[in-house]
């Protein structure tokens, strides 16, 4: 039997822009991630850092052009990591645990000035994470 394939990403539901530097995504989270591969023997849970990266990663996507190209890169570049241009994190929380085959909203709002993402992951019931992320200016 062979096994299924792994994917780094939740499956993309929905998009709601609130304005030109905010976001509002649907995410469902599949059974196929490869984050959740051996992160607890017990459980299969999102960890905080794939939250982060994945923050970083569609904020990228949804404010190409608010944050300068060279600051995010691909995630997938081996050569380079997600956060290049990355300068400080702030009030990074992690609530509530992630599962799979869940559904959940992330929240990306951009200010261009600081240069500072604000993110937070939640659901209609609960907050899973939430904090800022900080980069450097051009």
């Amino acid at each position: 039997m062979s096994k299924p394939d792994l994917t780094l990403f939740p499956v993309l539901k929905g998009t709601r822009r609130l304005d030109s530097n905010e976001v509002v995504l649907e995410l469902f989270i599949p059974e196929e991630l490869a984050y959740l591969n051996g992160h607890f023997d017990q459980i299969a849970i999102v960890p905080g850092v794939t939250q982060i990266h994945w923050a970083v990663y569609y904020a990228q996507q949804n404010f190409n052009k608010l944050i300068d190209a060279h600051q995010l890169t691909n995630v997938l570049s081996a050569e380079q990591t997600p956060f290049d241009g990355f300068y400080e994190m702030q009030v990074i929380k992690f609530k509530s645990l992630i599962f799979p085959k869940t559904t959940i909203n992330l929240n990306l709002r951009f200010i261009d000035d600081s240069k500072k993402l604000y993110f937070r992951f939640y659901s209609e019931t609960q907050e899973f994470s939430s904090g800022r992320l900080y980069f450097t200016s051009a």
